[in-house]
């Protein structure tokens, strides 16, 4: 919450209608003694790379998803491709696209990975890509926290 930042609730015009819980609070995920102080630079200089150094990202997104306007939308002078799915919820994957934007995007995938990419190829490849999946999770956490070490020995 202090470094990734979570949604609040915008509420004041349900004041009169809630009972149970009168002041929502995303709070109650915490501990009790947490320092609850958002740190937005840190979101704002990985945003600064995502856009302007994340080169071989592939940013999907549903159309319909209220997380997409918040979605990275890369710069042009980088190597990264953001693909909005039209009419897709938060459940979007590959597989939802149209076929023609689901070729779009093995075609980039298989000019990054030099190794052609296509339905059958994630078939035949689940558990690779679910493991360069938690991978990419993994080496993006690592990134978070390199940063925050960085920023505590410049600080």
């Amino acid at each position: 919450m202090t470094e990734l930042g979570y949604y609040g609730f915008v509420d004041d015009h349900l004041a009169d209608l809630l009972e149970a819980v009168t002041e929502p609070s995303n709070a109650i995920f915490a501990p009790q003694d947490a320092d609850l102080i958002y740190q937005a630079e840190i979101m704002q200089d990985i945003h600064s790379w995502l856009v302007n150094e994340g080169n071989n990202i592939l940013y999907i997104y549903g159309e319909l998803d209220t997380w997409t306007g918040a979605g990275v939308i890369p710069s042009d002078k980088i190597n990264a491709v953001r693909m909005v799915n039209p009419g897709g919820y938060h459940d979007t994957r590959i597989n939802s696209f149209p076929p023609q934007m689901r070729q779009e995007i093995y075609d980039v995938l298989s000019k990054w990975l030099d190794k052609e990419v296509n339905e059958s190829f994630f078939k035949r490849n689940f558990m690779l890509a679910n493991s360069l999946y938690m991978f990419a999770i993994l080496a993006f956490t690592l990134f978070l926290v390199y940063r925050r070490v960085q920023a505590g020995k410049n600080a």
